[in-house]
């Protein structure tokens, strides 16, 4: 019997070269735009290369598959017939009991017991016969069981006595279920379809379902402590999830990016604002909130007042030089004046 060929080999090879130009395109446009406000090809893009992972992935699962299942395929007949020598060795063992026991025999079925296979070996050709747009298009298709490739792993003990046959059929089961492959989101630990999964591209290839992820970026808006949000270490691209927040959510986390990155913060004096008052709301010593308009001391952080700040470091720098050199104040406009000649007294 010729052996069956193991299809996928050529769309393995077309997705590696693939990511391949992926890969080279993200090295040259390093550094030409911000993470955090990409334009929309290098979004597509992103998304576009989870798609290909994710079907190179299945596609090197179905390789795996196909040869487990050629093995299994092309052994049938010689474990069809161990199983029915070993009954018949069964038989023949309980005849001789009988006569033994009894002294007479009994009508018995002697006949060797042919293995029905439920079309064991017509389900293994025809799954070995699938082209990969087949496979891909079945990869996507919701699991009859309601279980995932780790499920049914989890549950495959090798070190139960399994018989022939048995075993067997225990692999078609698990030929069919890893075209049914599905991804585990680290958040939630949910299984999650290709469709609904983002891979953060972390150092351990973490995926994320589009809920969990989005909720990391929405309470890293109010928690400084985790923004911005990463895995294993690294920061997540907020182009990944840009897509799929709304209008006014993107505002806000785009708003806390230039809180948080800000040194020397301002915020509205007012308890019951508070906002961040940002570096084009400031005018000379003064910070005004673009919410409730309140003006705040951009020295001390309390509300504006008239006056020379008490908290005003540089101002305090300045007066301590004037004092050292002599220098006085217009009393009109506060500005420091160096006498060069002429009296002390000033009109």
């Amino acid at each position: 019997m010729a052996d069956l060929p193991i299809p996928g080999k050529d769309e393995i090879y077309v997705l590696q070269l693939e990511l391949e130009e992926i890969q080279e395109y993200h090295e040259r446009s390093k550094g030409k735009w911000n993470e955090n406000n990409a334009p929309d090809s290098h979004v597509a893009l992103l998304e576009y290369e989870v798609e290909l992972k994710s079907a190179l992935i299945c596609l090197e699962d179905a390789r795996i598959a196909h040869s487990i299942a050629q093995a299994i395929y092309l052994d049938a007949p010689v474990i069809g017939q161990i199983e029915n020598e070993e009954y018949q060795s069964q038989q023949d063992r309980n005849y001789a009991l009988q006569i033994e026991s009894h002294g007479e025999i009994s009508e018995i079925q002697t006949s060797a017991k042919k293995i029905e296979n439920n079309n064991f070996g017509d389900e293994i050709e025809a799954a070995l016969s699938l082209s990969p747009e087949e496979i891909a298009h079945d990869s996507m298709k919701p699991s009859s069981s309601g279980l995932a490739m780790n499920d049914s792993l989890k549950h495959f003990n090798l070190d139960i006595a399994y018989s022939s046959v048995q075993y067997a059929l225990h692999q078609q089961e698990l030929l069919h279920k890893l075209f049914l492959r599905r991804y585990v989101c680290v958040a939630c630990t949910e299984i999650i379809s290709p469709g609904g999964i983002i891979s953060v591209n972390c150092i351990n290839s973490h995926f994320f379902c589009i809920i969990c992820l989005k909720n990391l970026f929405l309470l890293s808006i109010s928690d400084e402590t985790i923004f911005p949000p990463k895995c294993c270490g690294s920061s997540i691209s907020f182009a990944l999830i840009k897509s799929h927040l709304t209008e006014n959510e993107e505002r806000r986390f785009l708003d806390a990016q230039l809180e948080y990155s800000s040194v020397n913060r301002i915020y509205c004096s007012r308890t019951d604002c508070g906002r961040f008052i940002v570096r084009k709301d400031l005018a000379k010593d003064r910070a005004r909130c673009s919410v409730c308009n309140h003006e705040t001391c951009i020295h001390c952080k309390g509300p504006s007042h008239l006056g020379e700040c008490p908290d005003d470091k540089a101002l305090k720098s300045l007066i301590s030089l004037a004092s050292q050199n002599k220098w006085i104040r217009c009393y009109q406009c506060w500005a420091m004046i160096e006498r060069l000649q002429g009296c002390y007294h000033m009109t």
